[in-house]
């Protein structure tokens, strides 16, 4: 017979497994888990593991209330949203339309959670005009070691989806690592390894010349406010 899976500690969605409380009547083995939201809950190992099971039911909930709620004329970041949109999958999605001029379909989760808040145009703009970025790969990206919002695992490059761990990390714009894992050690070892082998020595060595074009920028826009503060005083006593 196989030895029961150990799945305390960790994470499926919202879910943190617990406990193994025994078995329920058809013989599934069955997990304690604690919500996100502060409830607990029974669930079967296999709906965990599965990714049939990522909260105690509140993420339905909020999912129903956002899909409900009506957003129409709401801004989010450059996406003005324009009309409800139903797909396939009877699924609910909002057509928006973005500051650039493009339009797309955006998830009301997304939206609401901040994730969603252009077409691609804002992070595309980020990526070639920010302070950092040099050669196409973004240092205080990687210097910033704090995870998106939306990551509930709460690690940078490291995700969960249907109780798999996914590791990714990009360089210069491509795709140095994209792999998933079955435990969560291992795919937070993978990132930090693609981060020692392509970011560290990029940052070491590029990392004056950004903080030299930082400072210049600095320098810059104090001396714009100062020419800018002058000519609103000459037009205050025109």
């Amino acid at each position: 017979m196989a030895k029961p899976q150990n799945l305390v500690g960790r994470k499926f969605g919202r879910l943190t497994a617990v406990k193994d409380v025994g078995k329920n009547k058809w013989g599934s083995r069955l997990w304690l888990c604690h919500c996100d939201c502060g409830n607990e809950i029974t669930v079967a190992a296999s709906y965990l593991t599965k990714g049939e099971a990522r909260s105690c039911g509140c993420l339905k909930k909020e999912r129903d209330i956002l899909q409900a709620e009506d957003l129409t004329g709401r801004r989010f970041g450059r996406l003005t949203v324009i009309r409800r949109v139903k797909n396939k999958g009877n699924r609910v999605r909002w057509l928006c339309h973005c500051d650039c001029g493009n339009e797309l379909l955006a998830d009301p989760n997304h939206l609401k959670s901040g994730h969603t808040t252009s077409c691609g145009c804002a992070q595309k703009q980020s990526y070639t005009k920010a302070i950092g970025a040099i050669g196409g790969s973004n240092i205080d990206a990687w210097k910033n070691k704090k995870a998106h919002p939306s990551n509930h695992l709460g690690i940078r490059g490291v995700s969960e989806r249907n109780g798999k761990y996914i590791a990714r990390m990009r360089f210069k714009g491509k795709y140095v690592l994209y792999k998933t894992f079955d435990n969560i050690e291992d795919a937070i070892a993978a990132r930090r390894e693609a981060v020692e082998q392509y970011a560290k020595p990029y940052v070491e060595e590029n990392i004056e010349n950004v903080e030299k074009e930082r400072k210049a920028v600095k320098q810059r826009r104090k001396i714009q406010s100062r020419v800018d503060e002058k000519e609103k005083v000459k037009h205050h006593g025109d």
